[in-house]
């Protein structure tokens, strides 16, 4: 067996959860105190060229300047949890490929992740079930590839008289309240300052 440190097993789990996190994210959820011992925990995780957590670097954004660079597991990684600490495939989000993040959805992103981090603090504290919990960047289907189902969002959802015939909420989630009733939740993210656009998006979900 690989010897993992207790922190980077930490960060390997919380990265199979929430598939993309920051080094500031992953210090909010309580794995360490500061940014720099979450780079040293992953900068020494062991193995050879090939990472077990890989990241995503962004160059600076206008007005902004430069901006933390994104985590997420390895096709390696996800071995490793599987065979070593018995995660089900679909316990595990990873992406396919490192080309599905883009500068434009940075800060939609990571929003949408941070939803999901208050999400789980309030339901542990309320001792509310979880059924499922998806997002649009996880997919099924096929990419590219030309065989099988096309790629789709896991939260896409057919609606009849909607004009594209669907909406993909930027979450779907499922839980079970204390009477055993399950209650379900769209969530959406809207950075901008499109008024039109925010109603729209509403409208497609009533």
């Amino acid at each position: 067996m690989i010897e993992f440190s207790e922190t980077q097993l930490q960060i390997m789990e919380a990265l199979a959860r929430y598939k993309y996190l920051t080094s500031s994210q992953l210090v909010k959820l309580g794995i360490t105190g500061d940014r720099r011992s979450i780079y040293r925990a992953i900068s020494k995780m062991p193995g050879s060229r090939t990472p077990y957590i890989d990241r995503k670097n962004f160059p600076p954004i206008p007005g902004v300047g430069k901006i933390e660079s994104v985590y997420f597991l390895s096709p390696k990684a996800a071995e490793i949890l599987k065979s070593e600490l018995d995660y089900e495939p679909n316990q595990i989000r990873y992406p396919r490929s490192r080309q599905s993040f883009f500068s434009r959805d940075y800060y939609h992103r990571l929003g949408t992740v941070d939803f999901q981090i208050a999400w789980d603090s309030y339901r542990k504290e309320n001792n509310l079930p979880e059924i499922d919990f998806r997002t649009y960047f996880d997919f099924e289907g096929a990419n590219h590839s030309g065989k099988g189902e096309p790629l789709r969002s896991l939260t896409r959802i057919p609606v009849e008289g909607h004009g594209r015939g669907f909406i993909v909420p930027d979450a779907v989630l499922r839980y079970e309240q204390e009477d055993g009733n399950e209650r379900l939740f769209l969530y959406e993210l809207a950075n901008g300052r499109d008024a039109n656009y925010i109603m729209k998006q509403i409208y497609g979900h009533a």
